[in-house]
């Protein structure tokens, strides 16, 4: 009987530790994964689209649109504390490229941007007031220098032949959210408005 009750303590340890074997596998899979934006499918004049990027053109003006992913965005961006910690706290960074192929200025004020991914609201880009809030009370505060080099806030000028390429940082979409779409209105090309928008696809990727 004491070689029989060896044994069942035996198995019973074995699949215990199976069991937290598994639970600890599981909950590293679900630790790696993370928040993907794919460009959905949108048939309008002027816009393409690739796996990972929107692209709006037309004789006066290029617009591009990426999901920026933690660790991607070139080496200033993945050099920035401030950018690092916004990934941490499940932010959505999209990375926003403004061509001015015209003969006139353009104007692109972020206030009039917003990103929809629920049936609830529009969500518009952080302001730098938003972020002193966030980082507060955190070390981080102290690389919202780079803040106006990274980040659209305030309204951008852009001159013929020039380019804007910056961050725009939102609140997490809705939870179980499959789809969002950002929206940009008013984009001044002299008398010219310009209304874009960028529908995509939300997935959970590794």
């Amino acid at each position: 009987m004491k070689n029989a009750g060896n044994k069942l303590s035996a198995r019973r340890l074995s699949i215990l530790i199976w069991l937290l074997l598994l639970l600890s596998y599981g909950c590293a899979s679900q630790s790696g994964r993370q928040l993907v934006l794919h460009p959905a499918k949108y048939r309008m004049e002027g816009y393409t689209r690739s796996a990972d990027q929107w692209t709006f053109e037309n004789p006066d003006v290029a617009v591009r649109v990426r999901h920026i992913r933690p660790g991607w965005g070139g080496t200033e961006a993945r050099a920035s504390v401030l950018v690092g910690e916004l990934h941490k706290r499940d932010y959505l960074l999209l990375r926003l490229v403004i061509r001015n192929d015209s003969d006139f200025d353009i104007i692109y004020n972020p206030a009039l941007t917003t990103f929809k991914s629920g049936v609830i609201g529009y969500e518009k880009p952080l302001e730098y007031t938003d972020l002193y809030s966030i980082f507060a009370m955190d070390a981080a505060r102290g690389d919202l220098k780079d803040y106006s080099k990274l980040f659209y806030d305030l309204s951008v000028t852009i001159r013929p032949g020039g380019r804007s390429a910056k961050f725009l940082a939102f609140k997490g979409p809705d939870k179980g959210a499959r789809k969002g779409k950002l929206t940009i209105k008013n984009l001044y090309v002299e008398e010219e408005i310009i209304n874009l928008s960028f529908p995509f696809r939300l997935k959970t990727e590794e």
